[in-house]
C-alpha cells in the first residue's frame, strides 16, 4: 500500500505523533503522541524500539535504513545525560526479559522504563504498550491483583490511543482491568478462570508504509 500523503511526514527521536493503519477505512493515520504547540513540525518515529538507543547508534540505524543523517533536536543536542538515560533504557529492555521468577524486579524495572521513556519523550503509545504488557504479565506471576489491575490499566490505555478502543488487545485489557485475572483460579472478581494472555513483542511499526 502506498502512503504519499502519510510518508511525507519527518522523523526525529522524540516524535509528536505515530503512524496507525486502520484496516476499517483501509487508511494510514497519522495521531498525536502528546499536545503539540502550535508552530511545532509534526514528527514521527521511523524505526521503531530503535529510538530507545543512545544518538550515534540511532543516527546508524538511520543512515542505514533510510538514508539521511537524523537533524531532529535530540540528535543535535547529543546530551550525554540523554544518552546515558537510553542506555540505561536499552538494558533494562533487556533485562526485563528474564525476570519471570523475580516478577517484583520486574516490576521495579518496567516502572523504571517508563520514567526514562517519559524524561526522553519517548511517549508514542505503540513503544509504551510492550512496557505495560511485560509489567502485567510480572504482575500476574507476583500473584498481586491491584498489580494486575494497574498494569492491565496503563496497557488498555497505550493499546487504545496506539490501535484504538476496537483492537482485540484493546478490549481485552480494558476486561482485565476491570475484572483483574490470576494465575491460580479465576479473576479476582469471582468470575471464570482466565488465562495469561500473549502479549509478546509487537512488529514495530515505521514510517517507510
Amino acid at each position: 500500500v502506498l502512503c504519499p500523503l502519510a510518508s511525507r511526514f519527518n522523523h526525529s527521536c522524540a516524535p509528536n505523533a505515530e503512524y496507525l493503519w486502520v484496516e476499517a477505512l483501509f487508511a494510514e493515520e497519522v495521531r498525536a503522541v502528546r499536545d503539540i504547540p502550535v508552530g511545532e513540525e509534526i514528527c514521527v518515529n521511523y524505526f521503531g524500539d530503535s529510538i530507545r538507543h543512545p544518538t550515534e547508534v540511532r543516527r546508524a540505524h538511520l543512515r542505514d535504513g533510510f538514508r539521511f543523517d537524523c537533524r531532529c533536536r535530540i540528535c543535535v543536542s547529543a546530551d550525554p545525560a540523554s544518552d546515558r538515560r537510553r542506555e540505561r533504557l536499552v538494558k533494562l529492555g533487556d533485562e526485563i526479559l528474564s525476570c519471570h521468577d523475580k516478577p517484583e524486579e520486574g516490576l521495579r524495572i518496567a516502572e523504571d522504563m517508563l520514567e526514562l521513556m517519559n524524561t526522553e519523550q519517548i511517549s508514542a503509545p505503540r513503544t509504551v504498550a510492550q512496557v505495560c504488557n511485560d509489567g502485567f504479565e510480572l504482575a500476574l506471576l507476583l500473584g498481586d491483583s491491584s498489580e494486575v489491575q494497574y498494569w492491565a490499566h496503563l496497557s488498555y490505555e497505550a493499546h487504545r490511543l496506539g490501535w484504538g478502543e476496537d483492537f482485540p488487545l484493546t478490549r481485552r485489557m480494558k476486561h482485565y482491568a476491570q475484572r483483574p485475572p490470576d494465575l491460580t483460579g479465576g479473576s479476582s472478581s469471582g468470575g471464570a478462570r482466565v488465562s495469561a494472555p500473549t502479549v509478546r513483542r509487537k512488529p514495530a511499526v515505521v514510517g517507510s508504509d
